[in-house]
């Protein structure tokens, strides 16, 4: 019997829930538990700061250079690091990438003066590099289109989650100030570093490279997966004019300028929301831990919606636009509130949204980029994405220092937001417009 043959007759003789439970608890729970420790170690930073700025004697503009150099590193080498990926195969590279930036988060404990944060901080965006536009790339090998959103929806939800424990988390591990010789941001560092390097072992171990090889699906179910999903081609791919021309796209570029405006201003939030806390509150590390994970907590049921309403209308573009205008509210109720409650409920307004955000814009990757291009050009829109994250978040240390307050820099933020708003209302108007031709 032929392949084709094969597959057609066995289509039908298995529940393809079952197949997708199979490959979720297998494939997914790792990328997601992966990407959960990645949020947190991007952001753990900004809890440190709470403790590091004073006693290494960082002023904003040094701490907001060094917060956000992490995403240069990052931009750098996104689309180097996914040809390698492409060369190597997925599962081999993604482990890589977990195991190197744990080691470069963990490190963080020993810097003492700029320079090595400097330093720290970028090698920790070099080695994550290609995570995100990889870990789409895999999910999109192991899931059919009709499941494919939900799939990258559950595993941004590991970035919600991050948000929520990692606020309670951070103050705890800053309560251990020292204990064993070491500060409690050394503490933070340390302990939240060793996680990704166990998920990365766990996967080089566990993970078949791709459905074919799975042991725990049978003939059918693999046949169903790579009929259905993405397959990549074998052939070791290198970055050529062909991907360059995906600058050619408008849709492309649009998608790449909405990621740069929100990532800069998500990121931005994210990595001085606790030092903002403190300067205008005068809450304690613990309530103000406790406010971080309330964000988080309400991100996880703003994606929720999010991946829900996009299944259920395909407008994710609309989630987007409101998702913007909503952040672009919730920065100006931040910088104009007189009271501490008001503060905390716009802050976490923000961050609320900020996670369904991002994923209207990455859940467009797969939809618009053909398979071979995927792994590469999801590394173009990220690449052009993670330049905001650098950028803003410097430029915020510097509007901050030159400034009595937080609110130049918050408003600047909220200006920012309504023009990603704006592309997001071009994006839609683009899709619709395509739907009905």
């Amino acid at each position: 019997m032929s392949t084709s043959s094969y597959k057609a007759e066995k289509f039908g003789e298995y529940h393809d829930a079952a197949t997708i439970r199979r490959v979720n608890l297998r494939v997914l729970l790792f990328l997601t538990l992966g990407y959960m420790f990645a949020v947190m170690d991007r952001g753990n930073v900004s809890f440190a700061a709470l403790q590091m700025n004073e006693r290494l004697g960082f002023d904003s503009a040094i701490y907001g250079f060094g917060a956000g150099i992490t995403f240069l590193g990052y931009a750098l080498f996104e689309i180097p690091s996914n040809i390698i990926l492409t060369r190597v195969g997925a599962k081999r590279w993604l482990a890589r990438i977990m195991i190197t930036w744990g080691i470069a988060s963990a490190a963080m404990m020993f810097i003492w003066e700029p320079i090595g944060f400097y330093a720290l901080r970028f090698l920790l965006g070099v080695a994550e590099a290609g995570f995100l536009p990889g870990a789409i790339f895999f999910v999109s090998c192991w899931y059919p289109a009709t499941h494919r959103g939900r799939a990258i929806s559950r595993m941004y939800l590991g970035g919600s989650v991050a948000a929520a424990i990692s606020g309670i988390f951070s103050a705890s591990l800053l309560q251990l100030d020292g204990s064993a010789g070491l500060a409690g941001w050394q503490w933070l560092f340390l302990v939240q570093g060793l996680p990704p390097i166990l998920i990365g072992i766990l996967i080089a171990a566990t993970v078949p490279a791709g459905p074919e090889r799975a042991p725990w699906l049978d003939e059918g179910q693999k046949a169903w997966i790579c009929a259905s999903a993405h397959q990549p081609s074998g052939r070791a791919k290198v970055f050529s004019a062909g991907d360059l021309a995906l600058l050619k796209s408008r849709r492309v570029l649009l998608l790449s300028a909405f990621g740069f405006l929100t990532m800069g201003a998500i990121v931005t939030i994210n990595l001085s929301a606790p030092l903002l806390l403190k300067s205008e509150t005068h809450l304690s590390t613990a309530r103000i831990g406790w406010i971080m994970s309330g964000g988080g907590v309400a991100g996880m049921v703003g994606l929720l919606i999010a991946g829900w309403w996009a299944d259920r209308t395909g407008d994710g573009m609309l989630v987007a636009l409101l998702g913007s205008l909503v952040m672009a509210v919730a920065a100006i109720l931040v910088g104009t509130a007189a009271s501490e409650l008001s503060i905390a409920c716009g802050l976490v307004l923000f961050l609320a949204m900020a996670p369904a955000v991002t994923l209207a814009n990455v859940m467009s990757w797969p939809n618009i980029l053909p398979s071979d291009q995927l792994a590469v050009g999801g590394a173009l829109i990220n690449t052009i994405s993670l330049l905001g994250s650098f950028i803003m978040p410097y430029g915020w240390g510097v509007v901050r220092a030159a400034s009595s307050g937080f609110l130049p820099g918050l408003l600047l933020l909220s200006l920012i937001l309504t023009g990603a708003a704006a592309i997001a209302w071009v994006l839609r108007r683009m899709d619709r417009s395509r739907m009905e031709a």
